[in-house]
Order: structure tokens, then C-alpha cells, then sequence
């Protein structure tokens, strides 16, 4: 979020956090795969396109309002995910070989993050080898729910 616009109502990054999260997550695997790394972890989101990817970010924000996490604007939330689906948010979606490495969490970030956040870190090791695709996987209930539209904001 440019700190620009951070000052003005629904735009300061702390009440989207999870959805920025989540919309990253899916960033990250995708320069992942674009790596070659073929991890379950990451071959779970491997279906979801550039411009899906601001689609989930947009619901995932539309969820917070209504769950009346965050206030409801459906200005900022139309805004936010537009600037997404942008061309600049589009050729960092591109990425370059090596972004996987780029994008990953070091060992100093972990330390930057216990500094002010003590003892959010510790069970980081354990963390990072959930199988969160096969967990998402079970999760899943039988549908014979059928796609026929978009909506995006």
C-alpha cells in the first residue's frame, strides 16, 4: 500500500493485512513455479491467474467487511483491487528467475519481526513444513457447484 494514501479512511494496511497476505502468498508461489519448484505448496494455487489473483484479493477484502473486521468502503476495496490488476502490479506479477529466492523470508527479517513482535517467530521452523495443500485438499467437500461468471470490482 503506497503511504500516500495510507492516511485516508480504508486505506491503512494494518485492517487488510490478512487479504494483502493471502493476495502476496499467491504472488510468491507463482514465481515459484516460474522457478521450477513444484512443491505442493505451491502447485496448489498454480491455477489461479494474474488477474484471479486480484480477484481473491478484492473477496478476501469483501469477507473482512462483512465478518465487520474492517469498516465497509467499497471505495477503497474497488481502488485496492484495481491497482492490483494493474499494469506495474502485472510485471511484478512477471517477475525475473531467482524471484522465489528473492521473495522468501530470511533469517534477518525473522529477527527484524522477533524485535518488535516477540515470540511470534518461535515456532517458524514448524510453520514452514505444514502441507498446506494437502490440508486445503481435505478440507474440500464434493460440489457439484458449476462456474458461470466473474464479478470484479
Amino acid at each position: 500500500m503506497p503511504k500516500i494514501v495510507q492516511p485516508f479512511k480504508g486505506f491503512n494496511p494494518w485492517g487488510y493485512a490478512p487479504a494483502y497476505m493471502i493476495h502476496d502468498w499467491i504472488f510468491t508461489a507463482h514465481h515459484c513455479l516460474d522457478d521450477g519448484r513444484r512443491d505442493p505448496i505451491y502447485t496448489a494455487v498454480e491455477h489461479i491467474n494474474f488477474h484471479d489473483s486480484a480477484v481473491v484479493l478484492g473477496e478476501a477484502i469483501h469477507t473482512l467487511m462483512k465478518k465487520n473486521l474492517v469498516s465497509e468502503n467499497d471505495v477503497a476495496k474497488r481502488a485496492i483491487t484495481e491497482a492490483v490488476n494493474s499494469p506495474i502490479a502485472a510485471n511484478i506479477w512477471k517477475g525475473h528467475y531467482g524471484q522465489c529466492e528473492d521473495d522468501a523470508v530470511k533469517p534477518g527479517h525473522l529477527r527484524e519481526i522477533e524485535r518488535f513482535l516477540a515470540g511470534s517467530t518461535t515456532d517458524e521452523a514448524k510453520r514452514r513444513n505444514l502441507n498446506i495443500a494437502g490440508a486445503a485438499g481435505s478440507l474440500r467437500r464434493p460440489s457439484h457447484a458449476v462456474e458461470v461468471g466473474r464479478v470484479a470490482f
